[in-house]
């Protein structure tokens, strides 16, 4: 064993993208629905879509990336 036991950091860079994937999949799943009319979407897949792509922007940006 190389490495002790104990705490491995989280990646936020990593989960930074999976998360601004998942927003932009919502959001243009939303824009679909109400443009066409084929099935509907709540108006709350809008503002979690939305808070989705901010929080990932933050990961991406702001936080410092790991060593």
């Amino acid at each position: 064993m190389s490495k002790p036991a104990g705490f491995v950091p989280i990646q936020f860079h990593l989960a930074g993208r999976i998360l601004l994937a998942i927003g932009i999949i919502g959001l243009v799943s939303f824009g679909i629905s109400t443009l066409t009319g084929w099935f509907a979407l709540s108006p709350v897949t809008l503002g979690v879509s939305v808070a989705l792509i901010l929080v990932s922007l933050y990961l991406i940006f702001v936080v410092p990336r790991e060593e």
